[in-house]
């Protein structure tokens, strides 16, 4: 989740300057939220 966010700052910071960085780091975004929406959905759904 920490990535995820991380990159989330860096696609807000470097938005328009450099588009190969943006849209790699939004590529991170996307990646790296999903492993961990479904990582917390997995630790949520054991200890229930």
């Amino acid at each position: 989740m920490a990535v995820a966010i991380g990159c989330l700052y860096s696609v807000v910071v470097n938005w328009g300057d450099k588009w190969f960085m943006t849209a790699l780091l939004s590529a991170g975004v996307i990646i790296c939220g999903t492993i961990s929406f479904f990582d917390l959905k997995r630790i949520f759904k054991k200890n229930i």
